[in-house]
């Protein structure tokens, strides 16, 4: 593996780290039936649009 390869699979991972508390929100209302107000849907959203435009970026290595 080149190093394109490689730090492009660590951002990858670096960014499916991210999901993790997303994954924990919706878990929570599906098995705990916790409630997810304006402010979780707001940080969903913000978590979201961030791994979006990290992924989107054009110094996002692409190969």
């Amino acid at each position: 593996m080149n190093n394109g390869t490689v730090l492009n699979r660590l951002l990858i991972f670096a960014l499916f780290l991210l999901v993790g508390p997303i994954i924990g929100a919706i878990l929570a209302w599906l098995i705990f039936a916790e409630g997810l107000n304006s402010t979780t849907w707001l940080a969903l959203t913000v978590i979201l649009s961030g791994i979006y435009l990290a992924q989107s970026s054009s110094a996002t290595i692409h190969k």
